[in-house]
């Protein structure tokens, strides 16, 4: 690819930044009565990492990094390549930060997940 090719790809990249889309996931009973989770560790946050421009998942070297007061926790392998998933059965309020070279920082504040 050449220099400038490249760098008109690199600002549009920069301008679309990463497209991540947030899923909030529980596997609790909201009933009433006591609190029943599933056998399954359930993740509370899973971020698709794609690419603005093309729709390619580009996962596999970014970093997730998810903050709650004090708790952080950085995530930097996907299972799928595609999505990256912490806050495994942590309730809280998030705020989301998704790093990886070549691309514009995204980020997020105050997403929920529930207990389980």
């Amino acid at each position: 690819m050449n220099r400038d090719r490249r760098a008109r790809r690199m600002r549009r990249c920069a301008t679309c930044a990463l497209a991540g889309m947030v899923f909030l996931t529980t596997a609790c009973y909201e009933g009433s009565g006591p609190l029943a989770c599933t056998d399954v560790f359930v993740y509370g946050i899973t971020v698709e990492v794609l690419d603005a421009d093309s729709g390619r998942p580009v996962a596999d070297e970014a970093t997730l990094t998810l903050q709650d007061g004090p708790y952080v926790e950085t995530v930097t392998s996907s299972w799928d390549g595609r999505s990256l998933s912490g806050a495994g059965e942590r309730a809280g309020t998030y705020d989301l930060a998704i790093e990886r070279p070549g691309y514009r920082s995204w980020s997020r504040s105050g997403s929920m997940t529930r207990p389980c």
